[in-house]
């Protein structure tokens, strides 16, 4: 990568070396001879893992001053995984850069290069990096052997990113938030009022809010009740109910309601957001639920983007049911996410569909995986703007037996809900998947329920078995294109895991959304099934999503 200098000038030797060593350039502006440090993700990537990218001698590395002209300059950052990092957007619009703010800038930086260096082949939702400044500014940076001081600060962005907020614990796992162009200011909390719904009773009603400033995102108490935390400081006022103070949040922030290990908690990250005019992105109500059936918690993961990184017209929603531990079906829930955006490359499906690219994404999903013992169901539905009808599009695909399946809602005839599956199980027990096994060598009599103690036929991971040719594969089932009017269908696409569709049907699932109590709330029925369920005795992890497909 190179940068464009407006001015050059002969450096001298020890000059020149450092420039060899750190792959940066030399410029002179007004006669002040300026060492220009442009060092790529790859080459910070490289030099943090020992390459010879950076120069032995980096403990007494030299002081560098750093000229950030008026003409807008892109740092694009790229590893060697094939997985494109581009990095956190921290800086300055004003004319100095001051000490605290290289000190943010370069330790969001170093989260970047932590995060990629621990999972070379996927990247994590970082949002472009550019350098801006209207006038040139002039910053003093002292290198030395932490990562916070050998790297560039990454400056302003040339748009603003897209925030994506998720609940990591507590009966609203899964749940996520994406704000895109037009969404400045929203809230937190307990009530359905909220952007972002947290079901725990720690949760004040309205919570916390966040706003977008113009240059960043920001977070703030609203008078809480047990308070809001940022990376585990408190940011609300002690021994009182008032809102409190403005805080800047970064990719990586934890924000936490409550001040116990267990209380709900809201991860932070940032992506490049391509949505070109206000409230144009893909925004659907999304709902979820999620019930542990064990001590150590569920295996269960949830995934709902929408819009998806990187591609304000196309949304996503999965249950991953995971067995033999956790690790598949969060490993799924990171990769899959993805792997899918990389291949949409920001583009909608075709009227042909999106057979092709899920079939891809399942497989390419599993291979990046690779775990050996452990595995997980995989059910994705893929739903996006149809410029051709103006309305919605969607599209289900699956492997194993958590399940996807569509309905209506505020119809005044009950019956007519129209509900079906829109995806089979694969489970050993069923004859064709049998047959299909026994092709593959797997040698199963006709009362087989299991391979090798395994009731799926068809999985993400369990690397091992699919190692010994018996059958097991990760390449999905892939329904037909579905399109939904947006507006006066009442379409509701629903989600779950077998904890709940063992003992519950679809026909039984959208007859509760009529009930005068629900009287069709996706928060209610989500709470309503998870009760309905157990009472029937389900034992097992319990994921559900409830989509209203109106926009």
């Amino acid at each position: 990568m190179s940068s464009a200098r407006s001015a050059r000038a002969a450096p001298s030797r020890s000059e020149a070396e450092a420039r060899d060593k750190r792959g940066a350039g030399a410029n002179v502006l007004g006669g002040l001879l300026v060492v220009g440090l442009s060092i790529a993700g790859y080459a910070c990537v490289r030099a943090f893992g020992g390459a010879g990218a950076r120069s032995k001698d980096a403990k007494a590395a030299t002081t560098a001053v750093v000229v950030v002209d008026s003409v807008v300059k892109t740092l694009e950052f790229e590893d060697e995984g094939d997985a494109e990092m581009e990095d956190g957007a921290r800086g300055v619009e004003d004319a100095k850069l001051t000490e605290r703010a290289i000190d943010d800038a370069a330790e969001a930086a170093e989260e970047a290069v932590i995060s990629q260096s621990s999972s070379p082949r996927v990247s994590e939702n970082i949002p472009h990096s550019t350098i801006a400044a209207k006038e040139s500014v002039t910053t003093k940076i002292s290198p030395s052997n932490s990562i916070k001081d050998s790297l560039p600060a990454p400056l302003t962005p040339r748009a603003r990113p897209a925030l994506k907020l998720e609940v990591e614990n507590t009966s609203s796992r899964g749940a996520t938030f994406v704000a895109s162009l037009g969404i400045d200011e929203f809230s937190i909390g307990r009530g359905k009022v909220n952007a972002l719904v947290v079901e725990s009773a720690e949760a004040s009603t309205v919570h916390a809010s966040v706003r977008w400033t113009g240059k960043t995102w920001e977070v703030r108490d609203l008078g809480s009740l047990n308070g809001t935390y940022l990376n585990q400081t408190k940011i609300s006022i002690e021994n009182e109910r008032a809102p409190g103070k403005w805080h800047k949040l970064q990719h990586g922030d934890a924000i936490q309601f409550g001040e116990r290990e267990s209380s709900p908690k809201v991860t932070v990250s940032f992506f490049r957001d391509m949505t070109k005019r206000a409230h144009e992105a893909l925004s659907l109500r999304a709902v979820v639920r999620a019930a542990g059936s064990k001590p150590n918690g569920s295996e269960d993961r949830i995934l709902v983007e929408c819009p998806i990184r990187g591609n304000p017209s196309v949304g996503v929603f999965c249950v991953f049911d995971g067995h033999g531990g956790f690790v598949a079906a969060e490993s799924a829930r990171k990769i899959f996410p993805e792997v899918l955006a990389r291949h949409l490359s920001g583009k909608v499906p075709d009227e042909k569909g999106a057979r092709t690219l899920l079939e891809r994404v399942f497989l390419e999903t599993d291979k990046i995986m690779g775990i050996e013992y452990e595995g997980c169901t995989a059910t994705a539905v893929l739903v996006w703007k149809n410029p051709r009808t103006g309305g919605l599009t969607m599209q289900a695909a699956n492997v194993g037996d958590s399940s996807a399946a569509l309905g209506r809602v505020s119809v005044s005839d009950k019956s007519a809900h129209g509900a079906k599956y829109l995806t089979p199980e694969h489970k050993v027990r069923h004859k064709e998947e049998r047959d299909r096994l026994n092709e593959a060598g797997a040698e199963l009599p006709p009362e087989a329920t299991r391979l090798y103690g395994l009731a799926l036929s068809r999985a993400l991971g369990d690397k091992f078995l699919k190692d010994q040719n018996v059958g097991l594969i990760a390449h999905p089932f892939v329904s037909e294109p579905i399109d939904v009017n947006g507006t006066t269908d009442n379409a509701v696409l629903t989600i779950a895991s077998d904890g709940i569709w063992d003992v519950i049907t679809p026909e039984e699932m959208y007859d509760a959304m009529y009930d005068e109590k629900i009287d069709g709330c996706l928060h209610a029925t989500a709470q309503r099934m998870v009760i309905e369920a157990r009472r029937k005795r389900s034992v097992d992890d319990i994921s559900f999503i409830g989509v209203c497909l109106d926009i």
